[in-house]
């Protein structure tokens, strides 16, 4: 009988992460990055997650590892910021699945074309949905890479590849990690109006509110 409940309930939080899943993909692309806007009445990021009760500086430490593993171009390291089950989609929808092939790819990545490269990560909005799971908003510039751009990529003026990663993440055993980072193309900052925690948060605090979609 024990074993049934065990089992029921896995199946159970499988479909509810099944679920967020889906409709995190569905709102990672949305809205342009060239949307106009003021952002003089906008509440800091972190202002924001910290009033709420998130781990904001967890959240902050997880970005930092991120960028950290890319300068250092070790691929067991940028691995490990993602789960062992994790999913990573590219902007044309290139899915790759689980960290032991997120982590060969990048190895890969690390010896060729990225071996000269700089990335810079930029924390732009956090969205805590419980405790432990977090939506996560990052964008990322890429510099220096070696060989010609992929046909999809936002390339600035200044030869910078730009991007828009959503996150979603979740804290286990006292550590933040990447459960599915879904890339889309973004305009750089310098090309960009300001326009982006308002934005983000129509969808994540009024009627695209995920949490409701977590049963607690």
């Amino acid at each position: 009988m024990l074993q049934q409940r065990i089992a029921m309930s896995l199946r159970a939080t499988r479909a509810q992460c099944g679920q967020l899943l889906l409709l995190l993909s569905a709102l990672a692309c949305s809205g342009a990055d060239s949307i106009a806007g003021s952002d003089d009445n906008r509440v800091p990021v972190q202002s924001a997650a910290v009033a709420s009760g998130g781990d904001y500086q967890g959240i902050e430490q997880l970005v930092q590892a991120f960028e950290a593993a890319f300068a250092a171009k070790d691929a067991v390291a940028y691995g490990n910021v993602y789960a062992e089950n994790a999913d990573f989609v590219n902007p044309v929808g290139v899915i790759v699945t689980g960290r032991a092939e997120i982590t060969a790819r990048h190895a890969l990545a690390f010896a060729a074309g990225f071996a000269p490269a700089t990335l810079t990560a930029e924390l732009r909005d956090v969205q805590f949905l419980t405790g432990t799971i977090a939506i996560v908003d990052v964008f990322t510039t890429l510099r220096n890479a070696a060989g010609p751009h992929p046909p999809f990529a936002v390339v600035s003026p200044d030869g910078a590849v730009c991007a828009r990663a959503r996150w979603l993440a979740q804290k286990s055993n006292g550590k933040w990690e990447i459960l599915l980072s879904k890339h889309c193309n973004a305009q750089c900052p310098s090309q960009r109006r300001p326009r982006l925690d308002r934005e983000i948060a129509i969808h994540y605090r009024g009627g695209h509110d995920l949490r409701r979609h977590i049963q607690h």
